[in-house]
C-alpha cells in the first residue's frame, strides 16, 4: 500500500505532452523538461534561462508542431527542437502568471487558468479572446 501511495505521489508531480508527428514524448518532473524521442533518446530541455523559474504547465501544439511552457514567473515560452543539439526558445507572453494551460482537440484555441483565477481563452496568435473571473 505504501508502494501504491509513493506512486500516487510522483504521478501527481508529472506531466506529459506528445508530439504525434514524430512520436517524442516531453516529460515535465518537477522543474526538469526532458524529451524521450521515438529513436529512444533521452534529451534534456531545460533552459538555463530559465532555471530559477519553475515550469507549471506543458502542451504541445501539433497545428503548429511546438512545445508551449508555462512558466512560475509569469513567461509563456515556445520551444521548437530543430533536432537534438539545436533547440528555440521564444518568449510568447511575459507577466501572464499562468497556473495551468491546454489546447484544445482540434488546437485551435488555448485554454489558460491564471494563479488570481482568471480563466483565459486564446486563439493560436495568442490574441485574446475572452477573460472571465472564477
Amino acid at each position: 500500500m505504501k508502494n501504491i501511495k509513493t506512486n500516487q505521489e510522483i504521478l501527481k508531480r508529472v506531466q506529459c505532452a506528445i508530439n504525434p508527428s514524430f512520436n517524442d514524448i516531453y516529460v515535465l518532473l518537477d522543474e526538469h523538461l526532458s524529451l524521450i524521442s521515438s529513436e529512444r533518446k533521452f534529451i534534456n530541455v531545460n533552459n538555463p534561462e530559465y532555471s530559477l523559474s519553475k515550469i507549471v504547465a506543458i502542451d504541445y501544439c501539433v497545428a503548429l508542431q511546438e512545445l508551449y511552457c508555462a512558466y512560475e514567473s509569469g513567461y509563456l515560452a515556445k520551444i521548437v527542437m530543430m533536432d537534438e543539439t539545436h533547440i528555440d526558445y521564444d518568449i510568447i507572453l511575459s507577466d501572464i502568471n499562468l497556473q495551468c494551460m491546454k489546447f484544445s482537440p482540434d488546437h485551435e484555441i488555448i485554454a489558460a487558468v491564471t494563479t488570481t483565477g482568471v480563466v483565459i481563452t486564446m486563439v493560436l496568435n495568442f490574441q485574446v479572446m475572452s477573460e472571465v473571473i472564477i
